[in-house]
């Protein structure tokens, strides 16, 4: 078992209201970490996109390229799933 801590530091909404968030993914007890922004924006008139941008580090010299490799499947699946409870919430409102 892993744990994964995500963090999302939310900004202010813009004058089309659109917000970013400052994001940090920490991954206990190993090197890995991700660091980035989400952006929240208006696609419609009900709809809205998520776009996630980020950094990932292995964060050991070296051999922290095959870190990033190995962990970057894991980011990816857990953004999908975030997706897919996030549109089954708002599928039952």
């Amino acid at each position: 078992t892993i744990t994964v801590v995500e963090t999302q530091t939310w900004g202010a909404a813009g004058a089309d209201g659109a917000r970013v968030a400052d994001l940090v993914v920490d991954v206990r007890g190993t090197p890995a970490s991700m660091k980035g922004t989400v952006t929240l924006s208006a696609a419609g008139d009900a709809e809205s996109t998520v776009a996630v941008n980020g950094d990932l580090r292995g964060g050991i010299p070296i051999i922290g390229g095959k870190i990033e490799k190995a962990a970057a499947p894991s980011f990816f699946h857990a953004l999908e799933q975030e997706e897919r409870i996030g549109r089954e919430y708002l599928a039952e409102r």
